[in-house]
């Protein structure tokens, strides 16, 4: 089609091939420059005769050192393989955002708190609900390369901190973090190894 499938988006996405990727309220789509058309993606389990809606919205979109591209959406956290055209779930959560660490880890924020998938781990660990527990991960997926995260930011694990839905994880200049909710921000201190909250 000429036009993308929602008006509203939340993600442009130029990978290491320029390709150009989109994410909107309703799908995920690849822009082709050469006839300005667009091509949506669905992952499998939602594919149907129904209309999208806002089934798919896609929130983030990265790409790993396999060329892979890693997205944030309403339906879970995906890998998207361009070459097959194919998606694997990771996380089965609501994720608005990720952040990929430089020891291969996974952070996901979610409406349920902070996940983290560790390098050479097959299960997402709750790290900022109300109580520890594992997630079931379809595959693990490790090795991640888009965007660093510093080594302290693993240090989230301390029990300092308040939890609840997580939009973002952003890494500062001082090895912390700063993590994004509806309704706060929180500073994650590196040094102190402890969370302090702003209410907004």
């Amino acid at each position: 089609p000429k036009t993308l499938s929602n008006n509203i988006i939340n993600k442009i996405f130029i990978d290491e091939q320029d390709r150009i990727w989109i994410g909107t309220f309703s799908s995920f789509e690849l822009y082709n420059p050469d006839d300005q058309t667009f091509t949506a993606f669905l992952p499998e389990r939602l594919q149907s005769n129904e209309p999208i809606t806002d089934r798919f919205q896609v929130f983030k979109i990265s790409e790993d050192q396999n060329g892979r591209l890693l997205l944030g959406s309403s339906d879970g956290l995906y890998a998207f393989d361009p070459a097959t055209k194919t998606f694997e779930l990771l996380l089965d959560k609501f994720v608005w955002s990720f952040l990929p660490d430089e020891q291969g880890s996974i952070w996901a924020g979610t409406p349920k708190g902070l996940y983290q998938l560790a390098s050479q781990s097959d299960r997402f660990d709750i790290i900022s609900g109300s109580r520890q527990k594992k997630v079931p991960v379809y595959r693990p997926f490790i090795n991640t390369r888009v965007e660093h995260i510093e080594e302290t930011l693993a240090m989230m694990k301390t029990r300092n901190y308040v939890g609840g839905p997580l939009n973002g994880v952003i890494p500062d200049d001082e090895g912390g973090g700063w993590l994004l909710s509806f309704n706060k921000l929180e500073r994650f201190n590196s040094k102190s190894r402890s969370f302090s909250s702003i209410e907004l």
